[in-house]
């Protein structure tokens, strides 16, 4: 199941769930996650829910409040595998509460992740990249590499200063998921920064081959990394 407007690789089929997003667990505020009206994510877990008797597991792979809290509602058939450190406080507790009475229903994907949520004794599930060959070394005068969503949290305006100050281009890959704060970026570094957009997997790793060096300038502690890894 994927909200509406999802783009999938080739070959991955998923049913498409009208509804509307909340906010990215990773920036709201630490007291409250509000769920928003019509909700996506409580009409994938009503779909899920009608359905539950089709399947043997129904894995939830967010980070969010509802999903935790139905854990018992689903008859055995709900797991969980977190992707963030932490959340609002709510959210948090919650994880570590059903953790305690259903503790084989989750896993972390990292030792660090396990810690900090709380998940003592969860498996840990590790994750596998394709390793691709990095392509020729840049040359001397090569930019520096940035790519995510565009949106405060993943501090594209930090890697545009790191950029300036080392006298580089930053190429910038990603979907511009917030218009003003882009505006107000590019109102600051437009001569340092190269957007090209949201790309592919091949075109994204081309141009990260051509760089100098990387950024990651998310405001989170990654559970993972993975996207630092590859």
């Amino acid at each position: 199941l994927v909200p509406e407007g999802s783009v999938l690789p080739p070959g991955i089929e998923a049913q498409q769930v009208p509804g509307t997003l909340q906010a990215s667990a990773a920036i709201a505020e630490r007291e409250v996650h509000l769920v928003p009206e019509n909700s996506v994510l409580a009409a994938m877990l009503d779909c899920a829910h009608r359905e539950r008797g089709n399947f043997d597991r129904i894995i939830n792979l967010n980070h969010d409040y509802l999903p935790v809290f139905a854990t018992g509602l689903f008859e055995g058939k709900l797991w969980h595998i977190p992707n963030l450190t932490n959340s609002d406080a709510a959210t948090d507790q919650l994880i570590v509460q059903r953790y305690a009475e259903h503790g084989g229903r989750f896993a972390a994907i990292s030792n660090f992740q396990a810690g900090r949520l709380g998940l003592t004794g969860a498996p840990v599930l590790w994750f596998g990249m394709n390793a691709h060959p990095a392509g020729p070394s840049p040359g001397d005068d090569a930019p520096i590499f940035w790519s995510g969503r565009i949106t405060p949290e993943k501090g594209l305006e930090a890697a545009a200063s790191v950029a300036a100050a080392a006298g580089r281009n930053l190429v910038v890959a990603g979907h511009i998921e917030n218009q003003a704060y882009f505006a107000d970026v590019m109102k600051d570094h437009g001569d340092t920064i190269d957007h090209r957009g949201f790309l592919t997997i091949g075109e994204l790793l081309k141009l990260c081959s051509k760089a100098c060096a990387t950024l990651q300038t998310q405001s989170w502690e990654e559970a993972l990394g993975l996207t630092t890894i590859e």
